[in-house]
């Protein structure tokens, strides 16, 4: 992860030396990869007292993330798209009337995201943007059971909104900067360990490369 900022550093001095043409998207497919990093908000992710009788606790985080995104441009200002992105995070259980630490476990969960974009119409190597759009996010692996919002055989269902910008090094070539705010509907039943009213949102951070396919 270290290794991120200076590549990006060196990509963008090098789309500075770079012609920049007027941007167009309609019509192209762009794929991207775009790794970033996750901060927890609502009460999902602060210290919650599970049982009053028991003084049990848990404390949710999250934390890096890895993305993959399809998109297709409808015309200059409008475009269409899916992410894959895989989100982790850190859970720590604590028992007892002083709060001991019992245990201290990884979890992940797939976010599976459908986005509709809107793009100024600018033809310059920055392009700003606007999205949003609704989510399924699935748990994974054997500590699925552990997410607050569903075991291993529930789904959390969501929106999400955001925004960033492009810098075109070339017409098919951008660096991708921007954030998300992702809200989460906790569909489990109050009995559970996370109780049902919880606020469950989170806002992600990312940076990666979008390479643009001409299919026309």
């Amino acid at each position: 992860m270290k290794k991120l900022p200076l590549l990006f550093t060196v990509l963008f001095v090098m789309g500075s030396f770079t012609s920049a043409f007027a941007i167009d998207q309609t019509g192209k497919f762009a794929w991207g990869v775009t790794p970033g990093y996750s901060f927890g908000s609502g009460d999902a992710f602060i210290k919650y007292r599970e049982y009053e009788r028991r003084r049990d606790y848990r404390t949710y985080e999250v934390n890096f993330s890895l993305g993959m995104m399809v998109k297709y441009g409808i015309n200059r200002n409008f475009a269409v798209g899916g992410i894959i992105e895989v989100q982790s995070g850190e859970l720590t259980e604590k028992r007892g009337y002083l709060g001991y630490p019992v245990a201290h476990r990884s979890y992940d969960w797939l976010n599976l995201l459908a986005t509709l974009m809107f793009r100024s119409p600018s033809e310059e190597k920055i392009v700003p943007y606007v999205g949003g759009g609704v989510g399924v996010y699935a748990p994974e692996g054997e500590e699925a059971g552990l997410l607050p919002f569903g075991g291993s055989s529930q789904l959390g269902y969501g929106f999400h909104v955001g925004g960033g910008m492009e810098y075109f090094f070339k017409n098919n070539i951008a660096l991708d900067v921007g954030a998300r705010f992702h809200k989460i509907f906790n569909s489990i039943p109050s009995y559970y360990d996370f109780p049902a009213d919880k606020n469950i949102t989170y806002v992600n951070i990312y940076a990666g490369l979008n390479v643009y396919l001409v299919t026309k």
